[in-house]
């Protein structure tokens, strides 16, 4: 039996006597009802009917005794049951001997075998022996006094009797005893089982409770979650936006910083022929250096704030390692040279190829090498690349001051240098290094530092063979968050292979992995490769070169061709333009350009191009206008060669300016050069008017449906609407 319910032994036989006692009890019961019914029987047919005799009142004599035994064992059955018990057999020992000797019936003698069978019923079956002895021998007794009475072969018929009754009784209330004991065990474990069972249910029904309430707070702390998630999402999207608009705002004054600084340095014959003099040279210098400074440190912000929303996305494309590490070299060699500074090379012969994003590993090659440059002032610098098993690891190495241990752990953070003077090279703003820390670990890789003070320091990174989005871990916010879950992410299939047109892409699409194919008929094959969410192109492409049963998106995509064909754009310059830049976009026409109008609203910058096309070898005759109304009455008036032509003015937009100049035909065929602060693809310029998306599976309603969420919920509201409801201003008089 296990151990558990050893416990339960001595409760199970008390209940088994306990059942046993009650079933003797109501055998007594029922043995007493029995005999009572039976003896009045007797009485009445004896009785009844006989003439009154000798015999008749020895039955009359017989009726006190019987009526005492009975009425004592019912008097004493409440009380005592066992008592009673004996009281019954004793006494209907003593009757059947005193029927027997009064009545002289020696056929009573066979009641005795009832008798003892009564006994081992009541009591148990020693007592059915002990009533059997006590019978046999009142029976040889009343054949000793009454010889003749009782015959010695009813004396052993009796006991024959008796003793099969007292067997058989015996057998049978061991047989029950056992039955009561199984029954009184399972009763037992059942009870106990029950209250197990009750107390587990009781836990069940406090668990329920608790996880009720704890079911009502989680999704309390889950609404208050979404509601979090939704302000920390709205919070870095409203940094995202702040850092963009404060870059792009920077763009425009920085430019006219460093256009004007460089113009007076490099053409100060656009001044009148009036020398510049050598004093401020130095000044200017400077200017032009801080300006610099500033704009690369108005890009650093930008891209920072766009890997913390989530927003920069990277291009993998395989890359040659090797070359990489030679172009990023190559910038810097000219400088390490006029430095004295031994540039060193050691890189295998064969390399892997990797899956890595082109431009951000070459920031990140330069942003060390720069670091190093800035830094060394003799000895050399050395970059290594070495492959090892699972990744490539890239060392730059630099026989520089070193870095203090107490900087070691803060050098990648963000806004920390050493303090040193900035060189005429490099000036450092702090975002360097944690940029491409973020670049490297985006790519799945690491990125750490060595360095013993008066010695050198080495920057390292790795690159894993195997490219797999990674997220750098010490980027909590919440769009950069959803970078954990790359593996995952649902791909996009770009129909072209323009790479910058995928990082534009992928920069808008954080969530959304983009790929490009070589050519347009392999997009359907990609895409069921790499079960991709859709094909992406442009609205203009037939659907039957792309037909499949990938989904297919064909949207207006911002490319150079759209421009020039939809809008007669020819270039699109991006804020701070340089005036190299600018004469290269103007030579890049192939025509002859005499009168240039430029449209801005902003007089200082309108004076920096004004000035850097006169400073040109040809002689540009330059026109401002300084909104859209004014552009539009100048081009009709007097209609130039070439439009210069900002986007972001007040009233007439540059976007305005497009439309009436598309529906003039006067006006369509004018050379046209966009000039904004944003990227292109990225401001106020239409890119298109259609949207269309196929699918060969067609669409279920709520497919349909929540398509129309999406792009309507994302969709700003028509310049129309808010030029209708748009309130008037009150007009305020100067003074």
């Amino acid at each position: 039996m296990p151990e558990i319910f050893k416990p339960q032994k001595a409760p199970v036989l008390l209940k088994a006597a306990e059942e046993l006692q009650e079933l003797r009890a109501d055998a007594l019961r029922t043995f007493l009802t029995l005999t009572v019914i039976g003896y009045l029987a007797w009485h009445l047919i004896v009785t009844l009917g006989s003439p009154l005799n000798g015999e008749t009142l020895r039955v009359f004599l017989l009726a006190p005794v019987v009526i005492f035994i009975l009425g004592s064992t019912y008097l004493l059955f409440s009380r005592n049951q066992p008592l009673a018990a004996y009281v019954f057999v004793g006494g209907g020992l003593l009757a059947i001997a005193w029927a027997i000797v009064a009545l002289n019936a020696s056929s009573a003698a066979m009641l005795y075998a009832i008798l003892t069978l009564m006994a081992a019923f009541v009591l148990d079956p020693l007592a059915g022996v002990a009533c059997t002895v006590v019978a046999i021998g009142l029976l040889i007794v009343i054949g000793n006094v009454r010889p003749g009475l009782v015959e010695p072969t009813l004396v052993g018929q009796v006991a024959i009797f008796s003793v099969t009754g007292v067997a058989g009784t015996w057998v049978l209330m061991r047989r029950l005893s056992l039955a009561l004991g199984w029954y009184a065990d399972s009763y037992a474990t059942a009870e106990r089982r029950t209250r197990e069972a009750e107390e587990h249910r009781a836990q069940l029904a406090r668990a329920w409770t608790q996880l009720d309430n704890a079911y009502y707070r989680l999704e309390r702390t889950n609404a208050a979650l979404q509601a979090a998630w939704k302000a920390a999402d709205l919070a870095e999207r409203s940094r995202m936006e702040f850092a963009t608009n404060i870059s792009h705002e920077l763009r425009t004054p920085l430019n006219l910083i460093s256009g004007f600084s460089e113009m007076m340095m490099t053409s100060p014959g656009s001044y009148g022929g009036v020398d510049l003099p050598l004093p401020y040279r130095g000044d200017l210098n400077a200017i032009y250096r801080s300006a610099q400074h500033l704009l690369a440190l108005t890009d650093d912000i930008l891209d920072l704030a766009r890997m913390e929303s989530g927003y920069l996305g990277l291009l993998r494309e395989p890359i040659d390692l090797a070359e990489a590490v030679r172009d990023a070299t190559a910038v810097v060699r000219d400088y390490l040279d006029a430095k004295g500074i031994e540039l060193r090379l050691a890189i295998p012969t064969t390399l892997p190829t990797v899956m890595a994003d082109r431009l951000r590993i070459r920031q990140v090659l330069l942003n060390l090498l720069n670091n190093a440059a800035r830094f060394t002032e003799r000895g050399h610098i050395r970059v290594a690349v070495e492959e090892r098993e699972h990744d490539i690891r890239v060392a730059v190495t630099d026989t520089g001051p070193g870095i203090a241990p107490a900087l070691l752990d803060r050098v990648f953070q963000q806004f920390v240098t050493q303090g040193k003077g900035q060189s005429h090279w490099h000036t450092g703003t702090g975002l360097g290094l944690p940029i491409s820390k973020r670049f490297v670990e985006m790519h799945g890789g690491e990125m750490g530092v060595e360095s013993t003070v008066g010695q050198g320091t080495t920057f390292w990174f790795t690159l894993p063979r195997t490219f797999s989005d990674c997220s750098s871990p010490t980027v909590t916010s919440a769009g950069i968050l959803s970078a954990y879950l790359r593996h995952s992410e649902p791909v996009l299939v770009l129909g072209y292979p323009d790479a910058e047109l995928a990082r534009l892409l992928q920069r808008h699409l954080p969530g959304f992995q983009v790929e490009t194919v070589d050519c347009l008929a392999d997009a359907q094959t990609r895409a069921v490769d790499r079960r991709a969410a859709a094909i992406v192109v442009d609205v203009d492409t037939p659907l039957e070169n792309v037909a499949g049963p990938a989904t297919v998106v064909r949207c207006p995509l911002p490319r150079s061709d759209r421009l020039i064909n939809g809008w007669g754009v020819a270039n699109y310059l991006v804020k701070p333009v340089s005036r190299r830049d600018l004469l290269a976009a103007i030579a890049s026409l192939h025509c002859p350009i005499h009168r240039v109008l430029v449209v801005d609203d902003d007089s200082r910058f309108t004076r920096l191009i004004s000035r850097m096309l006169r400073s040109a070898e040809q002689h540009y005759s330059v026109s401002i206008a300084h909104n859209g109304e004014e552009a539009i009455e100048k081009m009709r008036a007097n209609p130039p060669d070439l439009v210069l032509l900002d986007l972001t003015m007040p009233g007439l937009d540059g976007v305005g300016v497009l439309n009436q100049m598309a529906a003039d035909p006067t006006l369509a065929s004018l050379k046209l050069i966009v000039i904004s602060a944003h990227q292109e693809g990225e401001g106020a310029l239409p890119i298109g008017t259609t949207l269309r998306i196929d699918r060969s599976e067609g669409f279920t309603l709520s497919e349909v449906t929540k398509l129309l969420s999406a792009i309507v919920s994302n969709l700003a509201p028509p310049r129309a609407y808010i030029a209708a409801t748009e309130p008037a201003l009150p007009r305020v008089l100067p003074g």
